[in-house]
């Protein structure tokens, strides 16, 4: 137990609530899908001063009538402008600086802004000419990327006691710190933001092989809510947290065999790094794999996991802080001015001075912390009544499909779906019917009337905080202040969470033994 600091780490916690775009036609000329075919040519002849005279001079325009001059353009001519943008924006989009509905919202916008400007087929026949304008676009194309990036600034940022920020708090405490915990929402509250409410959850590693850290804070994790569901078994006083046991079936369909389980993966493969460190596992024989599915499972393993009832565990976890004194408070923090403004903001909220910052906003670290490598991955589920017997993962060529009970609560969640860069908080109704399909041919317990259909209670949207390159984990110093960043854990911030809080605890203790204020310090 460490000695007791004088102030507290404070935890802005989880995730920032975006609005949802509006709906983007499926087969639009402006979507993603649609590849350039624009390549533009070198040219060394066109000046800065041609170009600007050509943006602005009248002559690049037919004279006024009563025609729009973009209905003067043939197919052909709007087609080559739109691959104009095309060419700037699909690098953009690849590299995840705008989502699949910005993509489609600058390309439209700024193609229709270049039907205006050019006017006439006649501007495109000259490669110089041609390549002037693509210059124009990609000039267009970057000023209303700004024009989002500016958006993000402004504002404040809704941060929530997600599961890693509230975890990361109790571990701090454990560890002898005076913790605040900063949110805008906090359990109990509804926001597709805010994921964790919305998480399934179960252990299921979604660490590779490679990751060493990931899978240390997996393996710890396990450990840690089997220790805990184990004291909670053999003393009926204690707190129950929401967690429960139960035998987790892993299918894979013919032709996938991502997690290489097969009988003949004995002894286990380099893919299965987590076999050694989970109870019972065993690979299921031909007889007990379900025969119903289309396509046909080809292996499949058992292994004893943990579910979580994620209500019930989330204000668990708010029971423990408290109990241990610490605090929440409810607050949304102003980006408009920077990230130093907002920790200015979140001292003032505490009223004493910090030693250091938790930083533990998930989606949110893209507006607060400006971390453009942060998006969204969008999951819906399905809430439905009855206790399903196991928790089922089964997966698919192109998804996983999955049945979670959540324990003494009469319920199981139903999946699920991996909506990368897709912002919208909106329930798809066509995705629930095919996790309803799916999930009934691997938990038909479940089913009721003529054993066809789900009682359905309720639809998720959350929105996970992907980040490229994975998790934030590391230190710096942000106007003078300490900061510990621990946010980007995408799906996994259940199974990464106890882990991820003993991380903290040993990069907040680095932090405060450097005594610099000058450039970031990584750790």
């Amino acid at each position: 137990m460490m000695p007791p600091r004088p102030q507290s780490p404070v935890s802005p916690v989880s995730a920032l609530q975006q609005p949802s775009p509006s709906a983007a036609p499926t087969f639009s000329p402006f979507s993603p899908a649609q590849t350039s075919r624009y390549q533009p040519e070198p040219s060394h002849r066109q000046s800065r001063s041609l170009h600007r005279a050509a943006f602005h001079s009248p002559d690049t325009s037919p004279a006024r009538s009563d025609v729009s001059p973009s209905q003067q353009l043939s197919y052909s001519t709007k087609a080559e402008i739109q691959d104009m943008v095309k060419s700037v924006l699909g690098p953009c989009y690849q590299r995840k600086e705008v989502t699949k509905d910005q993509y489609t919202d600058i390309n439209r916008d700024v193609s229709r802004k270049l039907y205006e400007m050019i006017g006439t087929a006649r501007a495109l026949e000259d490669r110089v000419e041609r390549d002037m304008w693509g210059r124009i676009a990609a000039e267009e194309v970057q000023r209303a990327i700004a024009g989002l990036e500016a958006e993000d600034a402004t504002g404040t940022v809704a941060e929530y006691a997600g599961v890693i920020g509230l975890q990361s708090a109790i571990s701090l405490l454990e560890a002898g710190y005076a913790v605040v915990v900063l949110g805008a929402h906090v359990p109990g509250d509804e926001s597709v933001g805010y994921t964790s409410p919305w998480a399934g959850a179960h252990w299921r590693t979604h660490a590779a092989p490679q990751d060493v850290e990931q899978r240390r804070w997996d393996v710890e994790t396990y450990e840690y809510w089997m220790e805990q569901l184990d004291g909670e078994a053999k003393d009926g006083t204690v707190a129950r947290s929401g967690l429960g046991v139960y035998t987790s079936l892993a299918y894979c369909t013919a032709g996938t065999r991502t997690d290489s389980i097969s009988p003949r993966d004995d002894p286990p493969t380099e893919t299965l790094w987590w076999r050694p460190h989970v109870r019972d596992f065993h690979v299921l024989p031909p007889e007990q794999i379900p025969s119903v599915c289309d396509p046909p499972i080809d292996s499949a393993a058992a292994f004893t996991s943990i579910a979580v009832d994620v209500p019930r565990y989330l204000s668990y976890l708010v029971s423990r802080i408290e109990a241990l004194g610490g605090a929440l408070q409810k607050i949304s923090l102003p980006t408009a001015d920077g990230f130093a403004r907002a920790l200015g903001a979140a001292s003032d909220a505490v009223g004493d001075r910090v030693d250091c910052f938790v930083n533990a906003t998930g989606l949110g670290a893209r507006a607060l912390c400006g971390d453009r490598n942060m998006y969204p991955i969008r999951g819906q589920t399905v809430v439905v009544q009855g206790e399903a017997e196991a928790i089922r993962t089964r997966v698919g060529k192109d998804y996983v499909a999955y049945c979670i009970p959540r324990p003494s609560s009469g319920t199981t969640v139903l999946g699920g779906t991996r909506g990368v860069g897709d912002w919208s908080g909106e329930p798809d109704e066509k995705t629930t019917k095919k996790i309803l399909e799916r999930c009934g041919l691997i938990a038909p317990e479940l089913l009721t009337g003529d054993g066809e259909t789900f009682e359905v209670l309720r639809v998720n949207v959350g929105l996970r905080p992907g980040r490229v390159g994975g998790a934030r984990m590391e230190g710096e110093v942000v106007g003078g202040q300490r900061v510990v960043h621990a946010y980007g854990h995408a799906g996994a911030g259940f199974q990464n969470s106890v882990g991820v809080g003993r991380k903290v605890v040993q990069l907040v203790e680095e932090s405060l033994k450097d005594d610099r204020t000058g450039p970031k310090a990584k750790m």
